[in-house]
């Protein structure tokens, strides 16, 4: 298991879509609030773009059974024999009211304040659509700290040691290589890698400043593989162009995340989750999880080339043999071998 997660309390969740639990009721925001979003939740439509729960629902679950337990020997067969309920959905900031977010330290260990479309820079937001990018994300944040957390845990020492204990996982950067990149001053891909990565560096140091002291970080996942762009190739492959765009953020993050450790700040840590190499192994060696499909989406053909579902369409029926469940976001048993396998320290390993 890492030590980020060693003496844990909460997991804070900024991220994009692949982290989104339903933040985005705003005028002209993507909402995941249809079916068959949350076909496996009871036919709950809960907000994620997925057809159940996201890697982030159930890392929060696995985070608190390694702290109570110290091991993780189950399979994501096992942990799916368990009934949903056992596996608290992480509540969105904007689903939970005020008294709602004074009234207990449940919500507080578990809030997620992830948005799809938002990226890591500012300007990063799909077409004519709006989201809340990092920095808003770590606004609402702010809000939680100054304004809940005093209601809930009054002694500034205890509120230290709150959020010390914590952990803060970011999934962000696809974004802004999809809605950023294209329209910027620079088309060097390791120039842009390093702008994108600095201008992460600026949320670390105010989260930082804040109280956060364990981080996970998440790659960015090889986003030519998503069914929304192989769609646009002649052979319905991988696009390799946009895998090979992302290839030197990947390769820098762990990089820059050792120099600031040993730099920058004192008492952190910072856990990388490979993300991307999972997902690759999943579509190169898809027998090992069980999936038949890693090339199209669960919830049909209608997707033609676009990220999400159509209202209404109809779903496969054999969801958990499907990589994809829309055409850009993961099913429910592909989240879960995410958590699993980041939780005992698979593809999630601390930066030493």
């Amino acid at each position: 298991m890492t030590q980020a997660s060693a003496s844990f309390l909460a997991l804070f969740v900024f991220g994009d879509s692949t982290a989104d639990a339903g933040n985005n009721k705003i005028e002209r925001g993507v909402t995941a609030n249809f079916y068959p979003y949350g076909v496996n939740y009871n036919n709950q439509c809960i907000g994620r773009f997925t057809n159940g729960l996201t890697a982030t629902d159930f890392m929060g679950t696995l985070l608190t059974y390694y702290y109570n337990n110290q091991s993780i020997g189950c399979s994501a067969a096992d942990f799916m024999a368990f009934s949903l309920v056992d596996v608290p959905p992480r509540p969105a900031y904007h689903n939970l009211i005020e008294s709602d977010r004074k009234r207990t330290t449940i919500a507080m260990a578990r809030i997620n304040y992830g948005s799809f479309g938002c990226g890591i820079f500012t300007t990063t937001r799909p077409p004519e659509r709006e989201c809340f990018n990092l920095e808003q994300q770590i606004d609402f944040f702010k809000e939680t700290v100054q304004e809940d957390l005093p209601y809930l845990i009054p002694d500034p020492d205890a509120r230290k040691q709150y959020l010390a204990k914590s952990v803060f996982f970011i999934s962000m950067g696809a974004n802004d290589y999809f809605f950023t990149y294209p329209k910027s001053n620079t088309k060097d891909p390791n120039e842009f890698a390093i702008s994108l990565i600095f201008e992460l560096k600026i949320y670390l140091d105010i989260l930082y400043e804040i109280g956060a002291r364990q981080f996970i970080v998440n790659n960015i996942g090889p986003l030519g593989c998503l069914p929304s762009l192989r769609y646009k190739t002649i052979s319905g492959q991988c696009n390799e162009d946009m895998n090979s765009l992302i290839m030197p953020y990947n390769y820098r993050l762990p990089k820059w995340l050792r120099t600031w450790t040993h730099y920058d700040y004192s008492g952190i840590t910072f856990v990388l989750a490979d993300y991307n190499g999972l997902l690759n192994h999943m579509v190169y060696h898809p027998e090992e999880f069980g999936f038949k499909d890693v090339k199209h989406p669960c919830c049909g053909q209608d997707v033609n080339g676009e990220l999400e579902c159509p209202p209404n369409a109809t779903p496969c029926s054999n969801r958990d043999e499907y990589l994809f469940f829309d055409g850009a976001h993961t099913s429910q048993v592909a989240n879960l071998e995410f958590a699993l396998l980041c939780a005992n320290a698979t593809i999630c390993r601390v930066i030493e």
